[in-house]
């Protein structure tokens, strides 16, 4: 219930991550795109919204990750690359800006 909550608030979006945080240039073709769906229709069943934004586990992608990611039908991805997203980025390696507790750029 807090979780559709906070997505149904607009104030939160909620992307993508896999099923089971396998490394999608690692995984052969069907286990790429049962991860890619599987983890999507999960979180959409759970928030009752659409997931469309993904997050590459630890940040590793490749050519064929980006295509199957595409293909799953997401509109964006982010890497791990820690930095802030600018126009004119690739929409399938965007930086992320990681929310850490201590350390980072924006603490908690």
């Amino acid at each position: 219930a807090e979780l559709r909550a906070l997505t149904a608030s607009g104030l939160v979006t909620l992307g993508s991550h896999t099923a089971h945080h396998v490394e999608l240039p690692t995984a052969d073709t069907e286990t790429r795109a049962a991860e890619l769906a599987d983890s999507r229709a999960a979180l959409e069943q759970l928030t009752g919204t659409t997931v469309d934004l993904f997050a590459y586990p630890s940040g590793h992608h490749d050519d064929v990750s980006e295509t199957a990611v595409r293909a799953a039908g997401y509109r964006a991805a982010f890497t791990a690359l820690p930095s802030v997203a600018r126009p004119g980025d690739h929409i399938f390696q965007l930086p992320r800006l990681p929310l850490l507790r201590r350390g980072s750029a924006v603490s908690a």
